[in-house]
């Protein structure tokens, strides 16, 4: 699970970044705080 986890977070950190790099710290604390505990709970 982790490698897709990995890629998911890398494509997505990309599209942020092409979007907006403002955007960076509030895409990595959604990351952080919703997605992930999420995985977690999955496996």
């Amino acid at each position: 699970m982790r490698p897709v986890v990995f890629d998911f977070l890398t494509n997505s950190c990309n599209i942020i970044k092409k979007n907006s790099n403002n955007n960076d710290t509030i895409f990595y604390n959604f990351i952080g705080n919703i997605i992930l505990p999420e995985w977690r709970k999955l496996t």
